[in-house]
Protein backbone atom coordinates (compact mmCIF):
# COMPACT_ATOMS: atom_id res chain seq x y z
CA UNK A 1 0.00 0.00 0.00
CA UNK A 2 1.30 3.41 -0.94
CA UNK A 3 2.10 5.48 2.11
CA UNK A 4 1.77 9.26 2.37
CA UNK A 5 4.91 11.35 2.80
CA UNK A 6 6.09 11.47 6.40
CA UNK A 7 4.06 8.44 7.54
CA UNK A 8 7.08 6.15 7.69
CA UNK A 9 8.04 2.87 6.06
CA UNK A 10 6.91 -0.64 7.08
CA UNK A 11 9.12 -3.61 6.28
CA UNK A 12 9.73 -7.22 7.34
CA UNK A 13 13.03 -8.40 8.75
CA UNK A 14 13.85 -11.74 10.37
CA UNK A 15 10.15 -12.65 10.57
CA UNK A 16 9.06 -9.40 12.23
CA UNK A 17 7.47 -6.12 11.18
CA UNK A 18 9.63 -3.01 11.62
CA UNK A 19 8.78 0.63 11.17
CA UNK A 20 11.15 3.32 9.99
CA UNK A 21 10.42 7.05 9.94
CA UNK A 22 12.13 10.40 10.34
CA UNK A 23 11.78 11.95 13.78
CA UNK A 24 11.23 15.60 14.70
CA UNK A 25 14.97 16.15 15.10
CA UNK A 26 15.64 14.89 11.55
CA UNK A 27 17.08 11.52 12.57
CA UNK A 28 15.62 8.20 11.35
CA UNK A 29 13.89 6.03 13.95
CA UNK A 30 13.66 2.24 13.63
CA UNK A 31 11.38 0.23 15.93
CA UNK A 32 10.07 -3.30 15.97
CA UNK A 33 6.27 -3.54 15.76
CA UNK A 34 5.61 -7.27 16.07
CA UNK A 35 6.21 -10.70 14.61
CA UNK A 36 4.65 -11.70 11.30
CA UNK A 37 1.62 -13.99 11.68
CA UNK A 38 1.96 -17.26 9.83
CA UNK A 39 -0.72 -19.70 8.70
CA UNK A 40 -2.57 -21.14 11.67
CA UNK A 41 -0.89 -18.76 14.19
CA UNK A 42 -2.78 -16.33 16.44
CA UNK A 43 -0.22 -14.58 18.67
CA UNK A 44 1.53 -12.69 15.86
CA UNK A 45 0.14 -9.65 13.99
CA UNK A 46 -1.29 -9.19 10.52
CA UNK A 47 -0.17 -6.60 7.97
CA UNK A 48 -3.16 -4.40 8.84
CA UNK A 49 -2.25 -4.52 12.53
CA UNK A 50 1.34 -3.68 11.67
CA UNK A 51 0.12 -0.64 9.72
CA UNK A 52 -1.93 0.57 12.65
CA UNK A 53 0.99 -0.01 14.99
CA UNK A 54 3.31 2.03 12.78
CA UNK A 55 0.84 4.92 12.57
CA UNK A 56 0.52 4.92 16.33
CA UNK A 57 4.32 5.03 16.80
CA UNK A 58 4.71 7.87 14.30
CA UNK A 59 1.92 9.91 15.93
CA UNK A 60 3.33 9.32 19.41
CA UNK A 61 6.77 10.38 18.25
CA UNK A 62 5.39 13.56 16.65
CA UNK A 63 3.72 14.57 19.93
CA UNK A 64 6.93 14.29 21.91
CA UNK A 65 8.62 17.65 22.60
CA UNK A 66 11.66 18.29 20.49
CA UNK A 67 14.96 17.71 22.25
CA UNK A 68 16.78 21.04 22.56
CA UNK A 69 20.01 21.27 20.64
CA UNK A 70 23.04 20.65 22.82
CA UNK A 71 24.81 23.88 23.72
CA UNK A 72 28.35 23.98 22.31
CA UNK A 73 31.09 23.88 24.95
CA UNK A 74 32.40 27.24 26.13
CA UNK A 75 36.04 28.26 25.87
CA UNK A 76 38.05 30.13 28.49
CA UNK A 77 38.02 33.26 26.32
CA UNK A 78 34.23 33.15 25.95
CA UNK A 79 33.68 32.91 29.70
CA UNK A 80 36.25 35.65 30.34
CA UNK A 81 34.44 37.91 27.86
CA UNK A 82 31.14 37.24 29.63
CA UNK A 83 32.72 38.05 32.99
CA UNK A 84 34.05 41.39 31.72
CA UNK A 85 30.58 42.24 30.38
CA UNK A 86 29.11 41.49 33.81
CA UNK A 87 31.73 43.73 35.42
CA UNK A 88 30.66 46.57 33.14
CA UNK A 89 26.99 46.07 34.11
CA UNK A 90 27.89 45.94 37.80
CA UNK A 91 29.74 49.27 37.50
CA UNK A 92 33.32 48.12 38.03
CA UNK A 93 35.98 50.78 37.56
CA UNK A 94 37.09 51.38 33.99
CA UNK A 95 40.74 50.98 34.97
CA UNK A 96 40.02 47.56 36.50
CA UNK A 97 38.10 46.40 33.44
CA UNK A 98 40.92 47.58 31.18
CA UNK A 99 43.39 45.68 33.35
CA UNK A 100 41.28 42.51 33.04
CA UNK A 101 41.15 42.90 29.26
CA UNK A 102 44.93 43.35 29.15
CA UNK A 103 45.56 40.26 31.29
CA UNK A 104 43.27 38.18 29.10
CA UNK A 105 44.79 39.40 25.84
CA UNK A 106 48.47 39.18 26.85
CA UNK A 107 48.68 36.24 29.26
CA UNK A 108 45.52 34.09 29.18
CA UNK A 109 44.41 33.93 25.54
CA UNK A 110 47.77 32.80 24.08
CA UNK A 111 48.07 30.03 26.69
CA UNK A 112 44.59 28.60 27.36
CA UNK A 113 42.10 30.98 25.73
CA UNK A 114 40.91 28.51 23.06
CA UNK A 115 40.65 25.57 25.47
CA UNK A 116 37.27 24.25 26.58
CA UNK A 117 36.41 25.56 30.01
CA UNK A 118 35.73 22.03 31.29
CA UNK A 119 39.05 20.66 30.04
CA UNK A 120 41.43 23.03 31.87
CA UNK A 121 43.13 21.57 34.95
CA UNK A 122 45.01 22.85 37.98
CA UNK A 123 48.29 21.83 36.34
CA UNK A 124 47.53 24.14 33.40
CA UNK A 125 47.33 27.15 35.73
CA UNK A 126 50.53 26.23 37.52
CA UNK A 127 52.34 25.87 34.18
CA UNK A 128 51.04 29.30 33.20
CA UNK A 129 52.33 30.82 36.44
CA UNK A 130 55.77 29.23 36.06
CA UNK A 131 56.02 30.44 32.47
CA UNK A 132 55.17 34.01 33.50
CA UNK A 133 57.78 34.00 36.26
CA UNK A 134 60.35 32.56 33.84
CA UNK A 135 59.73 35.53 31.53
CA UNK A 136 60.71 37.85 34.36
CA UNK A 137 57.22 39.03 35.30
CA UNK A 138 56.62 40.17 38.87
CA UNK A 139 54.94 37.78 41.33
CA UNK A 140 52.19 40.37 41.81
CA UNK A 141 51.36 40.16 38.09
CA UNK A 142 51.04 36.39 38.35
CA UNK A 143 48.77 36.74 41.38
CA UNK A 144 46.56 39.23 39.54
CA UNK A 145 46.17 36.86 36.57
CA UNK A 146 45.33 33.96 38.88
CA UNK A 147 42.75 36.07 40.71
CA UNK A 148 41.06 37.02 37.43
CA UNK A 149 41.07 33.38 36.29
CA UNK A 150 39.54 32.33 39.61
CA UNK A 151 36.64 34.72 38.94
CA UNK A 152 36.29 33.41 35.36
CA UNK A 153 35.98 29.81 36.50
CA UNK A 154 33.71 30.80 39.39
CA UNK A 155 31.28 32.19 36.78
CA UNK A 156 31.52 28.94 34.79
CA UNK A 157 30.82 27.00 37.98
CA UNK A 158 27.76 29.15 38.73
CA UNK A 159 26.45 28.49 35.20
CA UNK A 160 27.03 24.73 35.69
CA UNK A 161 29.50 24.53 32.82
CA UNK A 162 32.10 22.94 35.12
CA UNK A 163 31.83 20.82 38.25
CA UNK A 164 34.55 22.55 40.31
CA UNK A 165 36.91 25.52 40.16
CA UNK A 166 40.41 24.19 39.38
CA UNK A 167 42.07 27.55 40.08
CA UNK A 168 41.24 27.27 43.79
CA UNK A 169 43.91 24.63 44.40
CA UNK A 170 46.59 25.99 42.04
CA UNK A 171 49.90 27.18 43.50
CA UNK A 172 50.58 30.88 43.13
CA UNK A 173 53.18 33.37 44.46
CA UNK A 174 52.44 34.34 48.05
CA UNK A 175 51.68 37.93 48.96
CA UNK A 176 54.44 39.65 50.95
CA UNK A 177 53.44 40.95 54.36
CA UNK A 178 53.77 44.61 55.16
CA UNK A 179 57.31 45.36 56.33
CA UNK A 180 58.93 42.42 54.57
CA UNK A 181 62.12 43.24 52.73
CA UNK A 182 61.93 43.28 48.98
CA UNK A 183 63.75 40.11 47.82
CA UNK A 184 65.02 42.00 44.78
CA UNK A 185 66.96 44.51 46.90
CA UNK A 186 70.66 43.88 47.55
CA UNK A 187 72.71 45.66 50.24
CA UNK A 188 76.44 46.39 50.42
CA UNK A 189 78.53 44.63 53.01
CA UNK A 190 80.79 46.62 55.37
CA UNK A 191 83.85 45.71 53.31
CA UNK A 192 82.15 46.85 50.08
CA UNK A 193 81.08 50.11 51.74
CA UNK A 194 84.70 50.77 52.85
CA UNK A 195 85.86 50.31 49.26
CA UNK A 196 83.27 52.80 48.01
CA UNK A 197 84.33 55.39 50.58
CA UNK A 198 88.00 54.82 49.81
CA UNK A 199 87.37 55.49 46.14
CA UNK A 200 85.97 58.97 46.88
CA UNK A 201 88.76 61.57 46.33
CA UNK A 202 89.61 63.59 49.44
CA UNK A 203 91.78 66.30 47.89
CA UNK A 204 90.38 69.62 46.74
CA UNK A 205 90.40 70.02 42.97
CA UNK A 206 90.93 73.60 41.82
CA UNK A 207 89.65 74.25 38.31
CA UNK A 208 91.99 76.05 35.89
CA UNK A 209 91.56 79.82 35.31
CA UNK A 210 88.77 80.66 32.93
CA UNK A 211 88.59 83.54 30.49
CA UNK A 212 86.80 86.64 31.69
CA UNK A 213 85.03 89.28 29.69
CA UNK A 214 87.04 90.85 26.85
CA UNK A 215 89.36 87.80 26.72
CA UNK A 216 91.34 88.59 29.90
CA UNK A 217 92.31 85.59 32.01
CA UNK A 218 91.59 85.62 35.70
CA UNK A 219 91.63 83.38 38.70
CA UNK A 220 89.28 80.44 38.81
CA UNK A 221 86.27 80.31 41.07
CA UNK A 222 86.91 79.48 44.71
CA UNK A 223 86.98 75.75 45.56
CA UNK A 224 83.70 74.30 46.76
CA UNK A 225 83.37 73.39 50.44
CA UNK A 226 84.03 69.83 51.51
CA UNK A 227 80.41 68.81 51.61
CA UNK A 228 81.23 65.16 52.25
CA UNK A 229 83.10 65.79 55.50
CA UNK A 230 83.77 62.79 57.61
CA UNK A 231 82.14 59.53 56.62
CA UNK A 232 79.03 58.20 58.35
CA UNK A 233 80.93 55.59 60.31
CA UNK A 234 83.31 58.19 61.81
CA UNK A 235 80.44 60.47 62.85
CA UNK A 236 79.25 57.88 65.37
CA UNK A 237 82.57 56.31 66.38
CA UNK A 238 85.64 57.77 68.15
CA UNK A 239 87.88 55.74 65.85
CA UNK A 240 87.99 56.52 62.11
CA UNK A 241 86.94 53.86 59.67
CA UNK A 242 89.45 52.10 57.46
CA UNK A 243 88.36 54.26 54.53
CA UNK A 244 89.03 57.50 56.46
CA UNK A 245 92.30 56.14 57.87
CA UNK A 246 93.52 55.34 54.40
CA UNK A 247 92.78 58.88 53.20
CA UNK A 248 94.35 60.63 56.22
Amino acid sequence: MKRSHGSGHLYVKHGSYYGRWRGADGRFVNKKIGEVRGRGEKDEITPAEAERGLRGLVEAESRRPATPAEEPPHTVDQVADELRERLAVEGARLSYRQNCESMQRIHISPAIGKRRIDRVTRQDFERLGRAMLARGLAPKTVRNVMTFLHAVFALALANEWIERNPVAGAARPKRRRQGDANPDLRFLTVEQLDLVLAAIPDEIVTPPPTARRRGRAGPGPPPPPDVLGRCCACSFSPRPSRACASRS
